[in-house]
């Protein structure tokens, strides 16, 4: 990964250019020029990060006693109305969190749409299109944490103060008078470790060089880090990442339809695999009439002529209409045995002269009545209209003491 920090101060334009490489970094590259050095800043897989002034950002730290991360995202927007000094339609917000066992520490650096914008506007006219904004502030700070990791640090740098404990910035404020942010920092954090005007080397740079480039290389630093702050929000989102973001868009489309296509196509062969065994396994039944597709096509011509005249469903009424038919007769009897069952029925290729064998259905009924008469009414209201008996047909009728038996041929309906 590489990172290029750019900092405009006055009518120069300083760079730097850090690499890293396994957790490894390394400063490739520091320069100051009269103009925007396109040929190094169109570099490709180059991430391009710019700052905000000071001036334009300032920083706020809230403290919410919650340690779930979206909880604490949901709580932090009504903390931050009354914590900044501009309305939240007009803020762009970055945070740093920073949780314990018991809650979380949120440092905010926010600025405006319009700051950002007339930042924005002004590489424009240079033609230079960022990758990432970030501020000043924060680049000094990844700064003095390259050359000092194991410190808390007070620094003042031309017009901007800082203190850091740990990854922490615990304060951040810009100001014209520098003896009064020095004396300040004395009195607040007179126990941080302050950085002298005489820098450590780092690599084959100078203490002086570092000094100067002091921001682009935290800039730089900032692009690679794995929580930079990144103020090109929404609708400042960068021309490049829009095309990236187009890209994977595409991308992951492309990738679910080829897996699609590629499932449908691994079906349809698995289908086709199959048939074709299954043919293979009953083809040779079949080879002395003929292949598979004639025997099927017969099969199918014959069943389509003999079934012109095959009643696919039974002409005569069903149990349960014989039930509700004998439930709704009201005598005073007990049914002890009913069967119903199919005398004859149509068959495929079954014929009697030209017509198939209809659909006739017998009763049998077996019921006990408690005198002969009562017997004999039930058998006349049975028999009295309307029925389901077939009278064209033999009814038969049997006694033995008190339980009778009749059995009868039901009508068409």
């Amino acid at each position: 990964m590489r990172a290029i920090g750019l900092f405009l101060e006055g009518k120069r334009v300083k760079i730097a250019i850090v690499s890293k490489v396994k957790n490894q970094l390394t400063l490739e590259r520091i320069g100051e020029f009269d103009d925007i050095p396109y040929e190094l800043i169109q570099e490709k897989n180059l991430h391009l990060v710019t700052a905000l002034p000071s001036e334009d950002v300032i920083r706020r730290e809230v403290t919410l006693k919650l340690t779930r991360h979206s909880a604490v995202l949901k709580a932090l927007p009504f903390q931050l109305e009354s914590c900044l000094p501009f309305s939240l339609e007009e803020t762009l917000v970055h945070p740093f969190f920073y949780p314990s066992k018991e809650k979380t520490d949120i440092v905010i650096f926010a600025t405006t749409r319009l700051a950002l914008k007339k930042h924005l506007i002004h590489l424009q006219e240079k033609k230079v299109d960022p990758d990432q904004v970030s501020s000043v502030p924060i680049a000094l700070a990844h700064f003095a944490r390259l050359l000092f990791s194991d410190h808390s640090i007070s620094w003042v740098h031309q017009s901007t103060a800082l203190a850091i404990e740990g990854e922490k910035i615990v304060f951040s404020q810009c100001l014209e008078d520098k003896g009064r942010l020095e004396s300040y920092l004395k009195s607040k954090y007179g126990h941080h470790f302050s950085i002298p005007s005489e820098l450590p080397t780092f690599q084959k740079y100078s203490s002086d060089q570092l000094m100067a480039f002091a921001v682009p290389i935290g800039l730089a630093l900032d692009g690679l880090h794995e929580n930079p702050c990144q103020f090109r929000q929404n609708d400042f989102t960068s021309s490049k990442k829009l095309k990236r973001d187009r890209f994977f868009k595409i991308g992951t489309w492309a990738s679910c339809l080829g897996v699609t296509l590629l499932t449908l196509t691994a079906g349809q062969w698995m289908l086709h695999r199959k048939e074709a065994a299954l043919k293979k396994r009953i083809a040779s039944h079949f080879s002395a009439s003929g292949s598979l597709e004639e025997q099927l096509l017969a099969w199918q011509k014959k069943l389509h002529q003999e079934g012109q005249e095959f009643p696919l469903i039974p002409d005569v009424p069903s149990v349960r209409d014989v039930m509700a038919w004998l439930g709704s007769l009201q005598e005073p009897i007990e049914v002890v045995h009913f069967h119903y069952g199919l005398d004859q029925y149509p068959k495929a290729g079954d014929k009697t002269g030209d017509k198939a064998q209809p659909y006739q259905v017998k009763v049998e009924l077996e019921f006990k009545a408690e005198s002969p008469s009562v017997a004999h009414r039930f058998q006349e209201v049975l028999e009295k209209a309307p029925t389901l008996i077939d009278k064209k047909q033999k009814v038969t009728w049997t006694a033995n003491q008190d339980c009778y038996k009749l059995i009868f041929v039901l009508r068409k309906t």
